[in-house]
């Protein structure tokens, strides 16, 4: 078997995250385990050339194995090149392994991955073959006095929010948060602003608001001139085809209008970043897809891409594909699902993740997954950050009825009902929460 040792050293390089007590090769290996094919060939070669890495040649074998199952052809060249002997060994190894029983394509189609119209999706592999880098906000920290915000909104059936999360933050205060997200619930999402003006039942899900300054160009060039070099630089990246500076340039044409960038930014770059198997523009293209905002509508290829990126280990994305399993919009609903993928999102640290999993484990139909001392503490996680929701107040409340603490029950209701009403919110669900606990 060494001679194909030796080959898997010309599948990849791996030194960046070869030691296993490394961060970046733990997220590798989750990677690997949630169906990335890139991460199983990497964690492969990791173990073949020892880079870093203890030689395991029995690990080498069997994450190619997994490649293979889940359809890479590069894998399955290499163990094609083995004698018969050895293939028909390794074939035996990876059909009795752990790994398959657990990770293989067969055990994830079932546990975990969505199914559209009753059938498995089969999951399309990004164009590129390395994913590196970071399409995170930090490049403009320090670098403007600018502040924009997204929003997006669940929207009810007579028109008002019923949800609310913020989806990205570039720069704007806490402080400012509860007054921009007040002025766009109450005057942009109401009763009154139906769509056409018609009495039919809105959009429910994925409304999306993005809060900016408004500051002419020439502002910019006098009193920003910092953050136009930035942006300047960043165009010369994405235009020479960088992946990551055409997703980052393209949500900041969104965040900040007075860019004046064009909305053909926006629709290509975040496609192109897509295909190219950056994490972050699959999710935004997702987003896209499923709505059809600056595409055309395609609900399974949406699902793809936020799968793809899910497996990449894209917390955001996890959430996000956790969200489409309690919905059932797109997919079947699977409250099971939803929790292993909140889950995924929540251990590192996703606070909306945090949020969602603990409203599950409050309210699911499932009596085997409700567990209201674990949502309190999650609860209790992301109180600073869930502040402005008054989702946040009802489902806290909520388990202080469970454990029939009236007094300090009714007053987190309360105010959460409050916000709720200030907001323009229909409040049907706190008043019968609040009838509950007058019961005790």
């Amino acid at each position: 078997m060494k001679h194909w040792v030796k080959a898997l050293v010309c599948v990849f390089s791996l030194s960046a995250y070869a030691n296993e007590n490394n961060e970046h090769f733990q997220q590798l290996i989750n990677s690997a385990h949630l169906g990335d094919i890139y991460a199983q060939l990497q964690v492969a070669n990791a173990y073949s050339n020892g880079e870093g890495v203890a030689v395991d040649n029995m690990k080498a074998v069997m994450y190619m194995s997994l490649a293979a199952d889940f359809g890479s052809e590069k894998a399955k060249r290499i163990l094609a090149s083995l004698p018969a002997s050895q293939s028909q060994a390794v074939r035996e190894l990876y059909a009795e392994s752990q790994l398959k029983q657990h990770y293989g394509y067969q055990a994830l189609s079932t546990k975990i991955y969505p199914v559209i119209k009753g059938k498995t999706i089969n999951i399309k592999r990004p164009k590129i073959q390395k994913k590196s880098g970071t399409a995170s906000g930090s490049r403009f920290v320090g670098g403007t006095v600018l502040a924009s915000s997204i929003y997006h909104f669940d929207v009810d059936t007579d028109g008002r929010v019923k949800d609310i999360e913020i989806d990205k933050n570039f720069y704007t205060e806490p402080f400012a948060v509860a007054n921009i997200l007040e002025q766009l619930s109450y005057y942009v999402y109401r009763p009154a602003r139906r769509k056409g003006g018609n009495k039919q039942a809105v959009k429910a899900f994925g409304r999306r608001s993005v809060w900016g300054q408004k500051l002419s160009m020439q502002y910019l060039q006098s009193s920003e001139p910092k953050f136009l070099k930035k942006i300047k630089q960043m165009k010369k990246d994405a235009e020479s085809g960088e992946p990551y500076a055409q997703y980052q340039l393209a949500m900041l044409s969104v965040a900040f209008p007075s860019l004046d960038m064009g909305r053909d930014i926006y629709k290509t770059y975040v496609k192109s970043a897509a295909e190219a198997g950056v994490p972050e523009a699959e999710n935004e293209y997702a987003y896209m897809l499923m709505l059809g905002f600056g595409t055309n509508k395609n609900s399974e290829e949406a699902i793809q891409y936020l799968l793809r990126a899910a497996q990449s280990g894209y917390a955001r994305a996890q959430y996000k594909l956790a969200r489409e399993f309690l919905s059932g919009r797109a997919i079947e609903t699977d409250e099971v699902k939803a929790k292993f993928w909140l889950e995924q999102a929540a251990e590192q640290g996703e606070q909306y993740a945090q949020f969602w999993l603990a409203r599950l484990l409050i309210e699911s139909d499932n009596e085997l997954l409700r567990d209201p001392d674990r949502a309190k503490a999650l609860l209790a996680s992301v109180k600073e950050q869930q502040s402005y929701n008054p989702n946040w107040y009802y489902y806290a409340a909520s388990t202080e009825l469970h454990y029939k603490n009236k007094e300090r029950g009714l007053s987190v209701l309360n105010e959460g009902k409050k916000l709720a009403k200030n907001y323009g919110w229909q409040l049907n669900e706190f008043n019968a929460l609040s009838e509950q606990f007058e019961k005790l």
